[in-house]
């Protein structure tokens, strides 16, 4: 069977919020294991912000300590691409849409023009309103099991 990057097609943009990298370390069997897992066989981009690492980072000391050390050789291992974040007044911008911790999260996703945001978050970026304003500016906002299930026809 061939891989998608040798037929050709576009490679599929996926930004991850730190709950999904945090739960695949956590857990090898979930749902969040398995997206970034299957990004080696389909056509995924990884992608992930600055602001996005650093808050895996913090989380995982705080709440994770025995845990922390795999983050490195994880997204290493998995081929991450972590981009610049978004500038200020972008987040700035999204304020009164989303919380404003998330709000660089939804920025970054906006800012390089991803597909899919793929979080864990249903209180902050799964509610109704992010999820409306996402739609019209063409951006899914999906749980990893929800993209999973939404993908696996396509492949």
């Amino acid at each position: 069977m061939q891989n998608s990057k040798s037929e050709g097609k576009k490679r599929i943009k996926i930004f991850l919020d730190s709950s999904v990298i945090i739960a695949a370390i956590l857990s090898p069997i979930g749902g969040s294991f398995r997206l970034i897992r299957e990004s080696f066989f389909k056509n995924y981009a990884l992608l992930i912000s600055e602001y996005v690492l650093d808050e895996c980072i913090r989380t995982l000391k705080i709440k994770f300590p025995m845990k922390a050390n795999i983050l490195p050789l994880f997204l290493t291992n998995f081929n991450f691409k972590i981009l610049r974040d978004p500038t200020q007044k972008e987040v700035e911008n999204l304020i009164e849409i989303i919380n404003f911790q998330d709000a660089p999260v939804l920025a970054g996703a906006l800012k390089y023009k991803v597909e899919y945001l793929i979080s864990l978050d249903k209180k902050d970026f799964l509610n109704q309103k992010v999820l409306e304003f996402a739609r019209k500016k063409g951006l899914s906002i999906l749980t990893p099991k929800e993209f999973l299930q939404a993908e696996s026809p396509k492949m």
